[in-house]
């Protein structure tokens, strides 16, 4: 079974760590120095369209909600919904974001705002 899913990104050379049992959702992007590790009986559970900062640490049987960010050198060990934008040690939660900052979400609303653009420019 694929520990991710299509579309990631990782972002620049040097380690990451990924556990076998950890599962890492579409267009997700990793940046060096991660570490997706088992604890306490579980390994983490990452959503679609997340971001992964430099030398973040996801622990244990956590799970990210899709389009979630992880700041830099975070250690996450507990779950968090969808959009969450987190950073410390250990990971706390800054604020909610409702716009994902995943590159095919980027993509579409650039789609759609040429086409309200067109739109308006035609009236």
């Amino acid at each position: 079974m694929n520990t991710t899913g299509p579309g990631l990104c990782l972002a620049h050379v040097g380690t990451v760590v990924i556990n076998r049992k950890a599962r890492v959702g579409a267009d997700c992007r990793i940046h060096a120095g991660t570490n997706f590790g088992e604890g306490r009986g579980g390994a983490p559970v990452v959503g679609d369209g997340c971001y992964i900062g430099p030398g973040a640490a996801l622990v244990g049987g956590i799970a990210l909600g899709p389009g979630s960010v992880v700041g830099a050198n975070a250690v996450v060990t507990h779950s968090f919904p969808a959009n969450s934008v987190l950073a410390g040690v250990p990971a706390r939660l800054l604020r909610t974001s409702d716009a994902p900052w995943s590159s095919s979400s980027r993509s579409s609303s650039r789609t759609s705002s040429k086409k309200s653009s067109k739109k308006s420019s035609s009236s």
